[in-house]
C-alpha cells in the first residue's frame, strides 16, 4: 500500500528545505523522534525506584536514581520530556 505524502506547512521548514517539500506518512512519524523523551519508574529489588528515560522510539537513553536528575539529564541530552497516559 502506497501512502500519499504529506505536505508540511513552510513555516515549520528551515531556511534550506524547499518550499514544495513533502514527507511520507512514515517519514512525518519520525519528525522529532530523537528529540522527544518520556520517564518510567524502575523498582530494584530492594526497594528503590529508578527513573528510566526513554526515547519517542522506546528505546532506553540512561537510568538515574534521583527525580531531580532527570530534567538536568534530557536538558544535557537535548532531549525534551512529554506526557505519555
Amino acid at each position: 500500500m502506497q501512502t500519499e505524502p504529506v505536505r508540511v506547512p513552510t513555516d515549520t521548514l528551515s531556511s534550506t528545505t524547499p518550499s514544495n517539500a513533502s514527507l511520507t506518512a512514515a517519514e512525518f512519524r519520525q519528525l522529532g523522534v530523537a528529540r522527544l523523551a518520556y520517564v518510567t519508574g524502575l523498582y530494584t529489588q530492594d526497594g528503590a525506584i529508578n527513573y528510566v528515560i526513554h526515547g519517542a522510539d522506546g528505546i532506553a537513553v540512561a537510568v538515574v536514581d534521583h527525580l531531580e536528575l532527570v530534567t538536568d539529564l534530557a536538558a544535557q541530552l537535548g532531549l525534551v520530556l512529554v506526557t505519555v497516559h
